[in-house]
């Protein structure tokens, strides 16, 4: 008896039903494709001093939301036992870690864009072990400094075993999985294997940039500096508050007034102190020239002691040696305000023709300004603190604006070494200015290889 046709029907279904999810099933997992194993590869990754290892691998088909990669490790132990472990916490992400995105490291590789990029440090995955250093008896100085040393020589211990373990070498192997199936990259059933080993560099490759505009830098001050010997007249851009210096020397002569040179609140270890110091010298050296005493005050005990040096060998220099006076550099106070309340005593006491304010100030500078533009003195003030720059421009006839304050020593004493170093730093500047230009023009249609070029890791 033939079966109904009814029945026929849904066994057919059933069997179609069937054959479709077996085909789906198939279809999902052999969808799945690993990248091309000729393009995994790992090495040590240049300029990290042999912390890191490098491994690529070339995009796959598969990469998308969901899909991730499994890269395992293991040391030359484990491999022999075929064991290996994660070389990352988590899985990698096949959307992410492009090489491109890397550019430290990866800028030399051809298209890193279609690359995927991992660095392995294996001194995390198989770390030193950690010696127990009995604690200090913190009543015990003795004992505190036998904890510290023992604590030193075990961070050198653990830093050289970090290095012995990231020099040894490692084996990698590669999967893709979507979370229900897993394809290692190679041959089925034969997952490729490659090896590598950390090892530290003399060179770090990718500053290379660095290098190379560091010495043309250099050879430009260089050639400038040999310029500036044969012609001492080399010309640089002026400075008024430099040219105003001989006119308020000048003005003090004519009054029969001293000058008055306030120093900032840092001390020697400020560059602009320092800067301040070599004006000094140019000042005190023109004002012993015209018989004009110079009074300078200090805040911090080295400048004063400095101070008095400099402007002992500026009366030297100009053949005045009697008329140095130890007494006109003085410390008048090491508190701030105190200090400000002293020299604003003797501004106004002596009535100053000129007063220079030279240094690094804070609070206290539009203090200093306005009494000494009460005094009716030529005011010169020179300073690389920008906060304090405007009071000092409003109150003052001329000021030295940041780096001017830096460029006065070449300025006034037209000395070869510092004035071709001067014009080197110029050209510099208007070379770099140059390259933002061409550089904003290029990149505004989208080509940015200046950028990379001038990229400073």
């Amino acid at each position: 008896m033939r079966p109904p046709a009814d029945t026929l029907a849904c066994v057919f279904r059933l069997l179609a039903a069937g054959a479709l999810c077996v085909w789906a099933g198939a279809a999902r997992a052999g969808g799945l494709a690993a990248p091309d194993a000729s393009g995994f590869i790992a090495y040590d990754r240049p300029s990290d001093d042999g912390s890191a290892i490098a491994v690529l691998w070339p995009l796959s088909v598969s990469d998308g939301p969901g899909v991730y990669y499994i890269l395992e490790i293991a040391s030359l132990e484990d491999y022999r036992e075929g064991v290996f472990r994660p070389a990352t916490p988590k899985p990698i992400p096949s959307l992410g870690s492009r090489a491109s995105d890397d550019p430290q490291y990866c800028s030399g590789l051809r298209r890193p864009e279609t690359l995927h990029y991992v660095a392995v440090f294996p001194a995390d995955i198989y770390p030193p072990s950690r010696r127990p250093i009995p604690p200090p008896n913190e009543q015990d100085p003795e004992d505190l400094a036998r904890y510290t040393r023992e604590a030193g020589r075990e961070e050198v211990r653990l830093k050289e075993e970090r290095r012995c373990i990231n020099a040894q070498t490692y084996y990698f192997r590669l999967a893709i999985t979507d979370g229900a199936h897993t394809v290692y990259v190679g041959e089925p059933g034969a997952p490729t294997v490659v090896s590598a080993a950390a090892k530290p560099n003399l060179f770090k490759g990718y500053r290379t940039n660095n290098l190379v505009f560091s010495l043309l830098f250099c050879a430009v001050v260089l050639g400038f500096i040999r310029l500036a010997r044969r012609r001492p007249h080399l010309f640089i851009r002026r400075i008024p508050a430099l040219d105003a210096v001989e006119e308020a020397i000048g003005r003090a002569t004519e009054m029969g007034r001293p000058v008055f040179f306030v120093h900032g609140m840092d001390g020697l270890g400020s560059l602009s102190t320092i800067a301040a110091l070599t004006i000094l010298n140019r000042v005190v050296r023109r004002a012993a020239e015209y018989d004009v005493r110079v009074r300078v005050t200090n805040v911090d005990a080295l400048v004063t002691a400095v101070s008095q040096e400099v402007a002992k060998q500026a009366y030297t220099e100009a053949g005045r040696p009697d008329a140095y006076n130890p007494d006109d550099i003085s410390l008048v106070a090491s508190d701030q305000f105190s200090y400000v309340a002293a020299t604003s005593g003797l501004m106004v006491r002596e009535q100053p023709g000129s007063i220079f304010l030279v240094g690094y100030f804070y609070a206290e500078s539009l203090l200093l300004a306005e009494t000494g533009a009460a005094t009716g003195a030529i005011q010169i003030a020179g300073t690389d603190s920008y906060s304090q720059v405007p009071f000092l421009v409003t109150a003052c006839d001329y000021t030295l604006i940041g780096e001017e304050l830096y460029a006065a020593s070449a300025y006034l004493s037209r000395e070869p070494l510092m004035l071709g170093s001067l014009r080197g730093q110029d050209v510099g500047k208007v070379f770099l200015m140059a390259v933002f230009v061409l550089g904003t023009i290029l990149g505004t249609f989208g080509i940015d290889w200046v950028s990379t070029l001038f990229r400073a890791f």
